[in-house]
């Protein structure tokens, strides 16, 4: 991004403006679930992707893995279509966002971290495994650390949280050497205790 861009964004550059605004110059755009997918903005000039095109290269194939392993291995029946992330959101709980002034390209993701540390709060025994990926605009990477860091439990709980970072997007499961450290993480972490 140009120096002149970030200085009048007051270094404060929306997630949507930034994945317009890095490939600008090569008529592409960022993706949001895993910043290493690009994809052509024929329009150009956007202040934000209309679409997400990290998520146009995985979600059909992930979902006909899905439906072919319940279906064909776990032999499930159902006249259910199995609904993807995208068909999900509208039904999404949104009430932890932030409005920073009104505008759709200042409103923060919801913020649940309260949630789990009263989640884990009310249940001390609970354990919780975060899975973080370097490339991932829908749940940032810096973010969670943020967030990670500034839960509201005493040192003990802490101790339930586990945190592991990936060289991936939001979904390491995509990415063949994530896939094996996240697969080695949770095996470890699920005979921890």
């Amino acid at each position: 991004m140009s120096p002149a861009t970030i200085r009048a964004a007051n270094l404060r550059i929306a997630p949507g403006r930034f994945r317009s605004d890095l490939l600008r110059d090569q008529g592409k755009m960022v993706g949001y679930m895993d910043a290493r997918y690009s994809g052509y903005d024929p329009v150009g000039n956007r202040e934000e992707p209309g679409w997400d095109t990290s998520d146009l290269a995985t979600t059909p194939q992930v979902q006909a893995v899905f439906n072919d392993y319940i279906r064909e291995q776990l032999d499930y029946k159902t006249d259910l279509e199995y609904l993807t992330l995208i068909d999900v959101l509208s039904e999404w709980s949104w009430k932890h966002q932030t409005d920073l002034g009104g505008s759709a390209a200042l409103l923060r993701p919801p913020n649940t971290i309260v949630d789990l540390s009263e989640a884990m709060a009310e249940n001390p025994s609970m354990r919780v495994f975060a899975a973080m990926g370097y490339y991932d605009f829908s749940t940032p990477y810096f973010q969670q650390q943020y967030d990670f860091a500034h839960l509201h439990l005493p040192a003990d709980l802490r101790r339930n949280l586990s945190i592991e970072r990936y060289e991936a997007g939001h979904m390491p499961y995509i990415d063949n050497a994530a896939l094996a450290r996240l697969k080695n993480d949770l095996t470890r972490w699920y005979l921890e205790r």
